[in-house]
């Protein structure tokens, strides 16, 4: 007869800030699709594109968070 509702919290749980080292291996494997130059090379700029990348993301203040899992978004 009644209709169950749920609702979020007003105040949600702050999202978990990814670690830099994640982040510079998931910008290195995006940045590593390309596979026109040999493997070694190709990591080994990917690395440091990766990693500057990730700098100056600090450097600009942004942190990166991990999106919420399960929750039907």
């Amino acid at each position: 007869m009644f209709v169950l509702m749920t609702h979020g919290s007003l105040f949600p749980e702050p999202q978990p800030i990814v670690p830099d080292e994640e982040v510079v291996e998931t910008l290195r494997a995006a940045i590593a699709r390309g596979g026109r130059l040999p493997r070694s090379a190709d990591m080994l700029l990917c690395g440091v594109c990766a990693e500057y990348l990730v700098e100056a993301l600090r450097g600009a203040g942004l942190e990166v968070v991990r999106a919420p899992v399960g929750r039907g978004q």
